[in-house]
């Protein structure tokens, strides 16, 4: 009878009745099932377990063992650590003990080779198994099966990608390779296993006699923090931790990221204070590592190249800072590093990958602009092949000369001392070989002096130095506080947890309209307190179920999105890297800034999208977000934007691959797609995709929040990493020597494609090849090219047979392009050089270019659209060719908006915006001139009336931010202005000697931040007065404090539940948006009356905050009578560790206004005060 019901039971699941369960048959049941608390995660995690053959189905007797739970460990659907062990294939990184991993591919377990870096991984939609780098389409080595990588059947070979007998490459069988299970490691085994000795970051750790989670504890040795911590493994949370002891459940200062490994070096570590990986190593106990897995392997073969003598292969080179982390290195050839070296091969974002130096300014640029391998190696790279004596050209802007410079380097490579014939790289990586990447950063530390010279720097000026391009945009949403409030769109279950277990106890449910306050979420799922309505004051709700968004942020939340347009100033931006402070300021020229709501940034996503641009987004590094899946602050770059089906979803990928994604809703796993499988079909999505994901636009703005875009569109699209792919294998063959060349199949003559041909002229044209040094001028003479300058390196060059005659010649490309055409000086230039200079070609420099013994002449000119271009050549025996190259496209900067745009009102007529300078006419209709301007105004847009102005409604429109000033008469003349402004938040200008004509003139400003329009009362006929209007300026801070005998902190960032002072237990809670990321300068307690100094950095905007009641110590007063605007700071509050934390604290009033200019403002209080300044966030 129990048979009967069980194979009843199998059958039920068993839908196609093919005698197995396959993963969707499973899923689907146990969804199915009254209060299921099943996801795909578990059922993956339970089919790992329960499938003792491998082959991703249930069979029967495997099916009877889960029923009956005689394995607990299947019952919970919780994977066990099964090892395969690879060998006998020809291409050693590939072989290697391959360790079970916690995530999936294709529901099928993901196996992890940590020595060489490569993983195996089922690829569900090829039937196959595959060995690669990343998980993914690609793969190094492959098994066509369903079933497991052990036992994959009857005649089922191994097929690895290599060079075959004509020297191409293709997938070839080989009966030699095989996979095998290795048998489980008992506890014990792991725990002798786990590395002796820990180097984390720059702290080491070594090995204890103690346990915890059946894993090792490890006490710190040495290193510079000489506290004492301890290094563990915290079973309840399934991760390794850093903390001052070693027990459950204490404060710990890093946490690995989730994982099963027995030792700490095989987790995944995240810095989120400075973004990136940390370095976590097994070393000996004398600290020297034991290597960091680069998969890399030395070939003994390759001989000597050349050596740059101008970038010695000494700590010269490697420079100070970069040297203390390896004192002693060795300098090896990229090209015998690996089995199969590459330059280019199948470049990505992921190839991208930090060393020992801190420039992730650099490799973040690098890895958004591998979003378009071509351009890599169409603009960059002027040596376009494997080079056997290891010489390359690069090609790179250079601000100091402002023009492309050519950088020769060498292909050696800082390594670690350690790893013997298996090194690591000290710096840039060369994941499978392929070497572009390392040798683009090694370029730029060759321009900068060293690597360490590299440390510190801002992405765009790497841009700048790749694109030429200095024009850049950034935008950031910031929001009050850092607990978001919600709204639910529909009635929501709420529950006691966000685990399976805790899922299954429900509350109640909250009502439709109830206003919720985020504490915590994790994926889909938020742990809540209710503000008001209908439903339990706190639990744990999912806010999307079904493919449906249940709840969404409200305007409580103040998001705003702040606008900032800037460029890169070339001369300086050299400066901006490892610079000081007064250095960094001269690179950037920060020339306009604006707030867009949410709607406007979604048209500027959609924007870029389209337009090609280059573009990169950020994590926020908002505490709240720290379960969000993402590396806090780490650059993503934004692949695409699309409305579909009413929704709105952004598409990002991660360089790093799947180290870190997002994992709320619409990402690879989440149940939306199911729930809209017309979307995922529309939009071609593969689940797989390395390190691409989706969201939705609301929480893309609020988790990622910050975007960079290069004002200019790149010249290709953004790559297609996966879709490359060779079908069929190729029959066992004899072992072919491999040829140590480029195996990218390249024509040497190539060119890149940008010039089509050229016709007319009564000659043939030769067909196109690549720019460089020395190649002929024509195909039958023995003129060569000398002198060539770097911005012709590398592009796409066509000459004609000799000699042309008069008549049209004809340039065919494919826009855009940049064109350069020479024609020699003198008699045979055929008139090309009127020709062209009356067409808007323009003059190149091209000191010493020439062809034989012939000076040429060099013009350009850029096309963004268009096929074809003629020239006219007036003379018989012309010589003359063109260059093209396949540039950025410059975008047209966007029209700005006037600060002031207009003004109405009190019976005259306004004459329009113009720019404010001295000795201008106040009215067009009269002879009065401004004099003495004050420098504030200087370059503002000034709007003035026709005379005279009648009693009545002044009305000021504007564009915000803004600043604006309005001057009047003093006297009979104001119109009552003087009374009016200052009443409404005004401050009186220092305007000494300001007047027009012979009338003196004073001066009020007020900034704005919101809104389009502000009215003045006059209240008297013949009013004199006028606005200027600028935009705000913000790049200033908030430098120090004095006075009110007390000590005062230095600068800090300003966020949610910071200290208000360093030496007392009260925080900051409900912080508004305006003053997330700003300078926060606060004493220590308590302050006595007396004169309160601010100090500061012009133009900023400053916001006072100060306590309501008995400690305001009559600030609200001062400030109010000085111009200064009370901000609405709604629930801002000053909050005691350990109240409440909602609602609890005492409330404080915000006070902002903005300085121009100065460098002090002081403040007289009257009592014990408590109060404190922030500056505006200056950060783009």
């Amino acid at each position: 009878m129990a048979d009967q019901k069980v194979l009843e039971t199998f059958k039920r699941f068993d839908s196609d009745g093919s005698g197995s369960i396959s993963r969707e048959e499973l899923g689907e049941v146990l969804k199915s099932l009254e209060g299921s608390v099943w996801d795909d995660a578990s059922i993956d995690g339970l089919l790992a377990a329960a499938d003792e053959s491998g082959d991703g189905e249930l069979q029967v007797e495997e099916f009877v063992k889960w029923v009956f739970a005689e394995d607990q460990a299947i019952s919970g659907g919780v994977t066990g650590k099964f090892i395969l062990k690879v060998s006998g294939c020809s291409r050693p990184e590939l072989n290697g003990v391959y360790v079970k991993q916690p995530e999936c591919y294709y529901r099928r377990p993901i196996f992890h080779c940590i020595e060489n870096e490569k993983y195996l991984f089922y690829h569900g939609s090829r039937q196959q198994w595959q060995i690669y780098s990343r998980t993914g389409k690609y793969a190094s080595a492959r098994l066509k099966t369903h079933r497991a990588a052990h036992m994959p059947g009857d005649n089922v070979k191994w097929a690895v990608w290599k060079t075959t007998a004509s020297k191409k490459k293709s997938f070839v069988q080989e009966s030699r390779m095989k996979c095998t299970a290795e048998p489980h490691m008992s506890a014990e085994e792991e725990f002798a296993k786990a590395a002796d000795a820990i180097k984390f970051d720059e702290i080491f750790f070594k090995k204890t006699e103690e346990s915890l989670g059946n894993r090792p504890v490890y006490k710190q040795w040495k290193g510079d923090d000489w506290a004492e911590r301890f290094l563990f493994y915290e079973g309840p949370k399934s991760m390794w931790k850093v903390g001052n002891s070693a027990a459950f459940g204490r404060p710990s200062l890093y946490t690995s990221q989730t994982t099963d490994v027995y030792s700490p070096d095989l987790a995944l570590w995240m810095d989120e204070a400075r973004g990136g990986k940390i370095a976590v190593l097994a070393v000996d106990t004398d600290g020297v590592p034991n290597g960091m897995h680069g998969g890399l392997k030395i070939n003994r073969a390759i001989k000597d190249g050349w050596k740059d003598p101008a970038f010695p292969h000494n700590n010269d080179s490697i420079g100070e800072k970069a040297a203390k982390n390896c004192k002693y290195s060795r300098w090896l050839r990229a090209r015998a590093l690996h089995s199969h070296p590459a330059l280019f091969a199948d470049v990505e974002p992921a190839d991208a990958c930090q060393g020992t130096v801190g420039n992730c300014w650099l490799i973040a640029a690098m890895s958004a602009l591998a979003e378009f391998p071509s351009y890599i190696k169409n603009n960059l790279f002027v040596t376009k092949k494997v080079s056997k004596d290891g010489k390359y050209k690069v090609k790179l802007f250079d601000g100091r000369s402002n023009r492309w410079e050519i950088i020769e380097i060498d292909d050696y490579l800082p390594c670690t001392p350690w790893g013997g014939d298996k090194p690591d790289l000290l710096f840039g990586h060369m994941p499978d070989g392929k070497m572009c990447l390392a040798l683009l950063e090694k370029a730029f530390a060759k321009m900068y002096g060293s690597w360490s010279d590299l440390a510190g720097g801002f992405q765009a000026v790497a841009w700048f130095h790749m694109t030429s391009c200095t024009e850049y945009v950034c935008y950031g949403a910031s929001y009050r506080g850092s607990a978001p409030k919600w709204v639910a769109s529909s009635d929501i279950s709420v529950v006691a947890g966000h685990t399976k277990s805790q899922a299954l106890k429900r509350l109640g449910k909250l009502g439709e309209g109830a206003n919720f306050e985020e504490k915590q979420r994790i994926g889909p799922w938020i742990e809540f307190k209710k503000l008001d309505g209908d439903g339990p004051e706190s639990g744990w709700l999912k806010y999307y179920a079904n493919g449906k968004r249940l709840a969404k942020r409200t305007a409580a939340n103040e998001l705003r999105v702040i606008v900032v347009e800037a460029a890169v100033v070339p001369q300086h931006a050299m400066g901006a890297i490892s610079g000081d402070k007064a250095s960094i300021g001269k690179a950037f020229d920060y020339s306009f800034k604006k707030y867009v709501d949410a709607e406007e940034m979604w048209e500027i996503l959609l924007k870029c999208d389209e337009g090609n641009y280059l573009m990169a987004s950020s994590a926020s590094k908002s505490r709240i977000e720290r379960d969000s899946g993402m590396v806090h602050g780490h650059a993503y770059s934004v692949l695409h934007a699309v409305e579909i089906e009413g929704l709105r979803l952004v598409c990002c990928r991660n360089p790093w691959g799947n180290d870190s994604e997002w994992n709320g809703p619409w990402s690879d796993r989440s149940p939306e797609w199911k729930a809209h499988p017309s979307i995922a079909e529309a939009l071609n999505v593969d689940f797989q995709t390395e390190g691409s994901f989706w969201m939705d636009f609301e929480d893309w703005l609020y988790v990622m929040g910050q975007l960079q875009v290069m004002n200019c569109k790149m010249p290709s699209r953004r790559g297609d990493f996966h879709n490359q792919i060779v079908e069929e294998d190729e029959d066992e063959q004899e072992d072919v020597p491999d040829v140590q060349e480029d195996a990218e199949d390249e024509d040497e003559d190539e060119g890149s494609g940008t010039i089509k041909g050229c016709s007319g002229l009564g000659i043939d044209w030769r067909s196109p090849r690549t720019m460089a040094e020395g190649i002929l001028l024509y195909p039958d003479k023995d003129y060569t090219f000398q002198n060539v300058p770097p911005v012709l390196f590398g592009g796409t060059y066509i000459g004609s047979h000799c000699w042309p005659k008069a008549g049209t010649w004809t340039i065919e490309y494919q826009a855009p392009a940049k064109l350069y055409v020479w024609a020699a000086q003198g008699q045979f230039n055929a008139g090309i050089d009127d020709a062209l200079g009356a067409d808007g070609w323009t003059a190149e420099p091209a000191e010493n270019l020439c062809g034989g013994a012939i000076s040429l002449n060099l013009w350009s000119k850029q096309f963004d659209t268009g096929s074809s271009y003629s020239i006219e050549v007036v003379g018989d025996t012309m010589v003359g060719g063109v260059i093209g190259t396949t540039p950025c496209v410059q975008l047209t900067p966007p029209t700005r908006s006037e600060a002031v745009g207009g003004c109405a009102g009190l019976g005259v007529d306004w004459h329009p915006g113009r720019t404010m300078a001295e000795g201008i006419l106040l009215y067009p209709d009269k002879d009065y001139t401004f004099e003495n301007v004050p420098q504030v105004l200087l370059g503002g847009t000034y709007i003035g009336s026709h005379c005279w102005p009648k009693a009545g409604t002044w009305t000021i429109e504007y564009q915000a931010p803004v600043k604006l000033y309005v001057w009047a008469t003093q006297g009979k003349y104001s119109g009552g202005v003087e009374d009016v402004l200052p009443a409404d938040g005004w401050a009186v200008e220092a305007a000494d000697g300001f007047c027009g004509g012979a009338m003196a003139l004073k001066l009020w400003s007020r900034h704005f931040t919101t809104g389009s329009s502000y009215s003045i009362k006059v209240s008297s006929d013949t009013m004199v007065a006028g606005v200027v209007g600028k935009q705000l300026e913000c790049s200033g801070k908030v430098t120090g404090c004095s006075g009110l005998g007390v000590g005062w902190n230095p600068p800090r960032g300003m966020a949610e539940g910071i200290l208000i002072y360093t030496d007392k237990d009260y925080t900051f809670q409900n912080v508004p948006a305006c003053l997330t990321s700003g300078t926060y300068i606060g004493s220590h307690c308590w302050p006595k009356a007396g004169t309160w100094t601010i100090e500061y950095e012009a133009p900023t905007m400053l916001y006072v905050w100060v306590q309501q009641g008995t400690y305001n110590a009559g600030v609200d007063e001062v400030l109010k009578a000085d111009g200064w605007l009370q901000e609405d700071a709604k629930d801002f509050l000053n909050v005691a560790l350990g109240l409440d934390g909602f609602g609890s604290g005492l409330p404080l009033t915000l006070w902002s206004r903005h300085f121009a200019s100065g460098s002090s403002y002081s403040i007289e209080t009257k009592d014990l005060m408590i109060g404190g300044v922030i500056s505006e966030c200056s950060d783009v």
